[in-house]
């Protein structure tokens, strides 16, 4: 919902002593409600894809401020590959880079 309902919000938070927040990615959401509540910017939870073991252990963890969190880079090896969605917005661009066989590469953004 955008924008948030945030004095709906403020009032659900004002009747709990923590409360998680629990979003893939981003801590968009939970940058708008700031200190107020506990997530990826706590430590609590982790960036990126949130599995059923990462909210056990915010809920585990939720008495604390902070949480440090190991942050270990994920591969693709050790990942797996992922299939895009069939109406991924970016399918066009990747098939064109595709089609014509270009090598990309990391840069540092510094011309050379």
């Amino acid at each position: 919902m955008n924008p948030l309902p945030i004095d709906l919000i403020d009032r659900f938070i004002k009747e709990h002593s923590r409360v998680l927040v629990v979003e893939e990615t981003e801590p968009v959401i939970e940058k708008q409600l700031s200190k107020r509540v506990f997530g990826k910017l706590t430590g609590h939870m982790p960036y990126g894809l949130v599995e059923a073991g990462d909210i056990r252990n915010a809920i585990n963890n939720i008495q604390e401020n902070h949480v440090k969190r190991d942050i270990v880079p994920q591969t693709i090896k050790k990942r797996g590959a992922r299939p895009l969605c069939d109406d991924c917005p970016y399918l066009p661009l990747y098939r064109a880079i595709k089609e014509l066989d270009v090598l990309l590469q990391a840069t540092s953004g510094v011309p050379s």
